[in-house]
């Protein structure tokens, strides 16, 4: 996916050879397994191939902070941790929360709420056409806040993580429907109670990596 950038492409580019250790753009496009005239043309077009250069980062465990901000600042606060498909378990039981500020993060200024993680998940859920990975970029929210038509990660210690769609249960208020139509690729139906539910994350974005 490639996307124009409110930063100077080369200035990333730049960055990463220097992280990467790297000299020139001919050995950067054998790390990034692209065509040797891609990064010339991304220069030019002031245009980048963002999946491509985070799914790398992460694979090294690169700060995304260092590449893609002109001034990489030590202060966590606004930064948000992405968490890879292989520590969901480790993140839904509660074992990553003294960790979280030592994983692969980045700066998001375009989200509103302080609290956002990115997890790292099957397109096929959302998407059934898909057999690719993708991002999914959160903010924290509340289940008042939800509507039916979002969609959102639910973390619950004792049951597990699901992306997913939510309706109140109009029969029992201590419960939750986690429900999707028949289209859906959300295909099983269960409740939940609402105290077994410990964090909701809205998605408010997709990274997809092609």
């Amino acid at each position: 996916m490639q996307q124009k950038n409110a930063q100077n492409a080369t200035n990333i580019l730049i960055r990463l050879k220097n992280h990467l250790n790297i000299n020139t753009d001919s050995s950067l496009s054998e790390f990034l397994n692209i065509k040797p005239n891609t990064i010339s043309s991304w220069k030019k077009r002031n245009t980048l191939d963002y999946n491509k250069i985070i799914e790398k980062c992460l694979e090294l465990n690169i700060d995304l902070n260092a590449i893609f901000n002109e001034e990489a600042e030590s202060a966590q606060e606004n930064s948000t941790p992405i968490i890879s498909k292989d520590l969901i378990y480790q993140y839904t039981s509660g074992h990553l929360n003294d960790t979280l500020d030592r994983l692969p993060n980045m700066k998001l200024p375009f989200l509103e709420n302080k609290e956002s993680r990115v997890f790292q998940i099957d397109m096929s859920i959302i998407d059934p056409s898909s057999n690719k990975d993708c991002f999914a970029i959160c903010e924290k929210t509340a289940l008042v806040n939800i509507n039916e038509e979002d969609i959102i990660i639910v973390i619950s210690n004792k049951l597990g993580f699901f992306v997913t769609k939510i309706k109140r249960s109009s029969t029992d208020a201590a419960k939750t429907i986690i429900t999707m139509a028949d289209d859906s690729p959300f295909k099983n139906n269960f409740s939940i109670s609402i105290k077994d539910i410990d964090e909701i994350w809205k998605v408010n974005g997709i990274l997809s990596l092609v």
